[in-house]
C-alpha cells in the first residue's frame, strides 16, 4: 500500500513502533492482574526466584544453592536449571518488591524482547519494513 492512498506510512518507523507497542500490551494482558497465570509448575520457579534473592541477600553470587528452603540445608537448582535469567526478578525482589510483581514484571519483559526480535527477524526476512 501506499501512503497516497491510505495515508499511513507504512514504511515510518512510528506507525510500527506503535503497532508493535500496541501488540506487545495486548499480548501481556494477563499480566496486569492481581493472579497469576498458573501452571504446574509456577510455584517451583517462584521459589527458584526467592531463593536467588535469598542468597544475594547472604552474599553468594552466583546463587547456585538456594538456603532458605529445606531448614536452611537448602536446595542446589542453580547447578540442576540455567538461572541467568531469573537474576532480573531476583534483582527486583532485592530491591522491595513482591515476588509476584518483579515475575510479571520479568515476563512482561520477556514479552517486548520478544517483540522486538520478531519485527526484526520479518524485516530481515521480507526487507520492506524499516526499523
Amino acid at each position: 500500500m501506499h501512503q497516497a492512498t491510505t495515508g499511513i506510512d507504512w514504511q515510518g518507523g512510528r506507525f510500527w513502533l506503535a503497532a508493535l507497542s500496541l501488540f506487545t500490551l495486548a499480548a501481556s494482558l494477563p499480566l496486569y492482574s492481581e493472579r497469576f497465570i498458573e501452571g504446574h509448575d509456577i510455584l517451583f520457579h517462584l521459589l527458584r526466584i526467592e531463593g536467588i534473592a535469598y542468597s544475594m541477600a547472604g552474599g553468594d553470587f552466583p546463587a547456585r544453592l538456594h538456603s532458605f528452603a529445606l531448614n536452611g540445608y537448602g536446595v542446589p537448582t542453580g547447578y540442576f536449571y540455567p538461572d541467568l535469567f531469573l537474576y532480573i526478578p531476583a534483582f527486583l525482589r532485592l530491591a522491595g518488591m513482591p515476588v509476584a510483581v518483579a515475575y510479571n514484571l520479568y515476563c512482561f519483559g520477556i514479552n517486548i524482547i520478544t517483540a522486538a526480535a520478531t519485527c526484526w527477524a520479518m524485516a530481515q526476512l521480507f526487507r520492506s519494513v524499516r526499523l
